[in-house]
């Protein structure tokens, strides 16, 4: 359990008789996106549409359906609509990552997934170690293995009609199923 005190930031958003400004909006709901979004699961997706949203709203306690719903409604403001908060309702309308990331402070995303690849390489499930091995489950450090990386271009297209007529029906079904996907 990590705890911080009891501070509290909390600021009024107002409309009337006040700037509603993007900024404001912004550090508003980047305050609750550091907090734990949700355990359903409810939120671990971009919301579609009108029907999605509220099917996900059951799912949540009211302060968070009240700030997604928010998020939601305010592309239709054309100061907000260029901020994109409908795609990142999910997240509260943010769309940043909510941890700081200094390099100079911390270390990076790419260097944390580099240090997990080596260790998925190097240990077993249970956290004991294990020589890597290459893709014939030989020790990558085998002498007797022989990398050979001289590549050069050969040719592009096909050669055959027959193979030619396979491709573009191939490229074909892909572009419907993925217009289907979007449609459903």
């Amino acid at each position: 359990m990590v705890r911080w005190g009891d501070q509290a930031d909390t600021k009024p958003l107002t409309v009337e008789g006040g700037e509603l400004t993007p900024a404001t909006v912004g550090n508003y709901l980047a305050k609750y996106v550091t907090k734990s979004v949700t355990a359903s699961g409810a939120l671990d997706s971009r919301i579609r549409n009108a029907d999605d949203l509220h099917t996900r709203r059951l799912f949540l306690p009211a302060h968070q359906a009240a700030i997604v719903t928010t998020a939601w409604r305010l592309a239709v403001w054309p100061v907000f609509h260029e901020l994109g908060m409908h795609r990142w309702a999910h997240q509260f309308g943010f769309n940043g990552h909510w941890i700081t990331k200094s390099r100079t402070y911390s270390t990076t995303f790419a260097a944390c997934r580099e240090r997990r690849r080596t260790w998925a390489k190097t240990h077993t499930r249970t956290g004991e170690e294990r020589t890597p091995l290459d893709a014939w489950g030989r020790p990558e450090d085998d002498e007797e293995v022989i990398t050979l990386a001289a590549w050069r271009y050969h040719s592009s297209g096909y050669t055959k009609a027959g193979d030619r007529e396979l491709a573009a029906m191939a490229a074909d079904q892909a572009r419907s199923r993925r217009e289907n996907a979007r449609t459903d």
